[in-house]
């Protein structure tokens, strides 16, 4: 049974812009109205919308906060944990220590200061009134805000290079410049590289990475440490997640690939995660790519569109 839905951010954007049809939107309002599911977002689609409130794109302020307003109509103050968490509970591992603005609590507190502000100059320049149990005067702090997607992303970089430094092939990957990941143009070592993919090892690999960053460890710290049978539990618990990062490994030894570039490929990814926490949680997407990337995965039929959940 369906019990928590959470969405991409693509769907919020598609909603301000009115491109889901009109039946939709009424579907999923009689959806809400006749079944108890709880709605939430998610840390990553906050931090993807709030990168866009700055000085620079002022002059769009308005329709990323009604983006907020959207989620928050929709959603109320149901947020889901950071992603690194979620794994962590998953694997069944303590979480990582998290600083005290990146608490879901605290994301929502960002999330209705900007909702109240009539324009930018308001929000950066003024003191708020906020009530989250008791009443209290808050100050926007932008630089915080600021910091959350560079500092997300920066950690996909650093991800993405040590695991394929570490985990496919050191020889090759060695050569990593500027951000680039070339395809491999020898046919017997790309033929190594794809057989890996395919393999027990190359699960473990992922796993024991996974572990690493719910864990906050340095990469290597755990193979060998996992029976075969505990690894499959584990890839089949994140199937749809593993299934895209093996995809995005694939494409760098076949056509290249630019980590830099491809920044919202970690964003998409770490979205994939919360499936892992049942068969009760559902993911409404409008991103096809990132359907196409989970494809072959136990999880594919659990990231729906509106359409599809109303069926289910």
């Amino acid at each position: 049974m369906i019990s928590l839905i959470y969405f991409d951010t693509n769907f919020f954007y598609n909603l301000i812009e009115e491109k889901i049809e009109d039946d939709e939107q009424i579907e999923l309002a009689k959806f809400i109205t006749e079944n108890k599911i709880k709605f939430y977002y998610t840390p990553i689609t906050f931090t993807e919308i709030t990168s866009h409130i700055n000085g620079e794109e002022k002059g769009k302020f308005e329709y990323y906060r009604n983006t907020l307003i959207m989620i928050k109509n929709l959603c109320g103050s149901s947020i889901l944990e950071n992603p690194d968490y979620i794994l962590a509970t998953i694997l069944k591992v303590p979480p990582p220590k998290r600083k005290n603005n990146e608490s879901p609590s605290e994301l929502n507190k960002v999330r209705d200061l900007i909702c109240k502000a009539k324009d930018y100059e308001e929000l950066i320049e003024g003191q708020h009134l906020y009530w989250d149990g008791r009443l209290s005067i808050v100050k926007y702090q932008e630089d915080v805000v600021k910091n959350f997607r560079a500092d997300y992303e920066a950690g996909w970089i650093t991800d993405m290079y040590k695991f394929i430094v570490n985990a496919v092939n050191p020889r090759y990957f060695k050569r990593l410049k500027g951000g680039k990941t070339p395809r491999v143009t020898d046919m017997n070592l790309r033929q190594q590289l794809l057989d890996f993919l395919d393999s027990i090892e190359f699960k473990r690999a992922f796993v024991d990475a996974s572990f690493c960053k719910a864990m906050n460890l340095p990469q290597k710290t755990l193979i060998g440490q996992l029976s075969e049978q505990n690894v499959n539990e584990i890839i089949n618990s994140l199937s749809a997640y593993f299934t895209a990062y093996k995809t995005i490994i694939r494409k760098i030894v076949e056509e290249g690939y630019n980590v830099e570039k491809n920044k919202n490929d970690f964003n998409d990814l770490h979205f994939l995660i919360y499936l892992g926490l049942g068969n009760h949680v559902q993911f409404i997407s409008y991103d096809n790519r990132l359907k196409e990337k989970t494809k072959g995965s136990n999880q594919e039929k659990r990231i729906l569109k509106i359409p599809d959940l109303i069926r289910e």
